[in-house]
């Protein structure tokens, strides 16, 4: 293909040279023992407003080799869990169930790491948010965490972080209501797409509001492009549940409706205190582009 004539303008000195550049590198970080971290694999499956979604261990390998991680093993077999949602939103059970399977999920992760010999967990999310959510919340702390998101672009490094130039994207949290005695709070974290006053449900349209969205610019898809403006997210939300705290003192409930990647969904699991923060009540998009309600996340 190279020497064909046909080609001769496509594969120029200069492209074979950087693919040359990159598989070394690659290769080097494969291979360079003494700065690997071992990790083990956690992936979703699951189906999506209809479709069903997996992760490929061709995608989680290259991931692993851009993160400069590589997968644990345990009695010859690497540590890769996968959580299984196979149920359809539209199931009466499919989050109750759901939340199950992440508790499963948990508890094996937990055995398999009962030796000490590896704290850290790579995580691959792709669910619908409540979930997400969810399983962040349920995540150890004792455990060290690295999240991947899909980004668009290549098949190869689909769930390698970008190396975005430039400064990274920040974001605002702003009270939309009065502090009051109120019990319960909407939250509405628009990121990947716009949540307006006019889309929350009914029953919410009278609860103070607060808001979390970009400081400059609107929200889109791919926002959260890099890690560190995944940090500068985590950041902005622990300032709204510090918000909450703060301003409804009484307050027992957050309800929370997110346009977010799925980065984004675990750490605002992760970042709920379980005995400081009211209990989460996330709500999934329908397919009519109304919002219901999945089970409340206490404890």
């Amino acid at each position: 293909m190279i020497d064909d004539k046909v080609n001769e303008g496509l594969y120029t000195q200069e492209l074979l040279e950087a693919k040359k550049s990159e598989h070394e590198m690659r290769v080097a970080k494969a291979t360079n023992f003494e700065i690997l971290r071992r990790t083990m694999v956690v992936t979703t499956r699951s189906r999506i407003r209809g479709t069903n979604t997996a992760i490929s261990e061709r995608e989680v390998a290259e991931a692993m080799v851009d993160a400069g991680l590589v997968v644990h093993v345990n009695d010859g077999r690497p540590v890769h869990i996968v959580i299984k949602f196979d149920d359809d939103e539209q199931d009466p059970w499919v989050w109750d169930r759901g939340m199950k399977q992440i508790r499963d999920a948990l508890e094996e992760l937990k055995h398999t790491g009962e030796d000490g010999k590896v704290d850290h967990v790579s995580l691959f999310p792709l669910a619908p948010i409540p979930l997400l959510v969810y399983l962040g919340s349920r995540l150890d702390d004792k455990l060290s965490v690295s999240l991947f998101d899909r980004h668009r672009g290549g098949q190869r490094n689909v769930w390698c972080w970008p190396k975005q130039p430039g400064a990274s994207p920040t974001f605002q949290v702003l009270k939309q209501s009065s502090p009051g005695s109120e019990t319960e709070v909407v939250a509405a974290v628009s990121v990947s797409g716009s949540i307006s006053h006019g889309d929350l449900p009914g029953d919410l349209s009278s609860m103070p509001l607060i808001t979390l969205s970009p400081m400059t610019g609107s929200p889109a898809p791919g926002l959260i492009g890099s890690e560190d403006t995944l940090d500068a997210f985590s950041q902005a939300w622990r300032q709204l549940l510090a918000e909450v705290e703060a301003h409804w003192p009484r307050a027992t409930r957050l309800h929370v409706i997110a346009a977010v990647p799925a980065s984004a969904a675990i750490r605002m699991g992760q970042h709920r205190m379980r005995d400081v923060h009211p209990g989460f009540i996330v709500y999934q998009r329908t397919d009519t582009g109304t919002y219901s309600a999945t089970p409340e996340i206490q404890g």
